[in-house]
């Protein structure tokens, strides 16, 4: 059986594969292929849909984080009153192409993070190279995530565009602004994501997580809520030091981050970390059901 032939059988009814458009680019890619791009492939469809499954499933939570606290004139909720109109479906309408930018996102993320770890991250032993083995995870996160979202920034500039009305004169590079802040963010963030989980995973907490799946997503939420919290100080900077992200400076931002301690003091940099919890629980999913998936369907397909 090949790849194209599994994904369609068993994951395609879901309609959760948005970033492939051909299914038959894969007619000749065996389970078992050892080559980089054929496993980078097989890693970017595994992660792909294990995301859009999972924010399918977060969705609903999302939309209430989002529009749980409008209020009509009549001082109805906005968000009850449309569930009762439109029915239950609206939790999930016009996110098909969330779905996908999310998809394709998380897909390149997971397969970046494999071909760096599987390259620069294989020769340490978490018990005997502790820090070696956790700083090289770290750096393969960051590395993966920046580059992801290196690769689709320019499709969230074109939406900012859209909905922002910024001059789209300045070539290819105006599809880059404001993306170094973002992917210092990120560093932060992923660094934490993956180092944090392959260490808590394989050598802090190994009997949580290598027999109870339970325990392993409990292990990987409370990761996941650790890298948001210590990676939320830099989002809000970035967003409080200029509304309009192309403007972005360096020194405003240190400025205003002076600023921001001066008048409200430390915690003003952790607003909305008690929220961290929601992206938490599909983002700690994505990690569990990618190691599970992956296990079961590529390593024993290679016994």
């Amino acid at each position: 059986m090949n790849i194209s032939d599994y994904f369609r059988n068993n994951l395609f009814p879901i309609k959760l594969i948005f970033a492939l458009k051909d299914p038959h680019l894969l007619s000749n890619m065996p389970l078992d292929s050892q080559s980089k791009p054929k496993q980078f492939f097989q890693d970017f469809l595994l992660a792909g849909t294990i995301s859009a499954f999972s924010r399918f499933l977060i969705e609903p939570i999302a939309k209430f984080r989002t529009y749980g606290l409008f209020r009509n004139e009549d001082g109805t909720s906005y968000l009850s009153r449309k569930i009762k109109e439109q029915g239950l479906s609206v939790m999930w309408r016009d996110s098909r192409t969330n779905f996908k930018r999310y998809s394709t996102y998380h897909g390149l993320l997971f397969a970046f993070y494999d071909l760096f770890k599987n390259t620069f991250c294989s020769s340490f032993d978490g018990k005997t190279e502790f820090w070696r083995f956790l700083m090289s995870h770290m750096t393969a996160g960051a590395a993966a995530g920046s580059l992801a979202m290196f690769m689709v920034y320019p499709d969230l500039s074109k939406l900012r565009e859209k909905r922002t009305g910024f001059p789209k004169d300045g070539g290819v590079f105006r599809l880059y602004k404001g993306f170094l802040p973002l992917a210092v963010e990120v560093m932060i963030y992923r660094s934490i994501y993956f180092g944090g989980y392959e260490t808590a995973k394989k050598v802090t907490f190994p009997q949580w997580t290598e027999k109870s799946f339970v325990g392993k997503y409990l292990v990987a939420l409370g990761v996941t809520i650790f890298a948001v919290l210590l990676s939320n100080p830099v989002g809000t900077l970035r967003r409080r030091t200029s509304l309009k992200i192309e403007d972005f400076q360096y020194k405003a931002a240190l400025n205003r981050a002076k600023q921001i301690y001066k008048e409200e003091g430390w915690k003003a940099f952790f607003k909305g970390g008690h929220l961290s919890w929601i992206s938490g629980i599909s983002a700690a999913l994505n990690l569990v059901l990618y190691d599970e998936l992956k296990a079961l369907l590529f390593e024993e397909s290679k016994m």
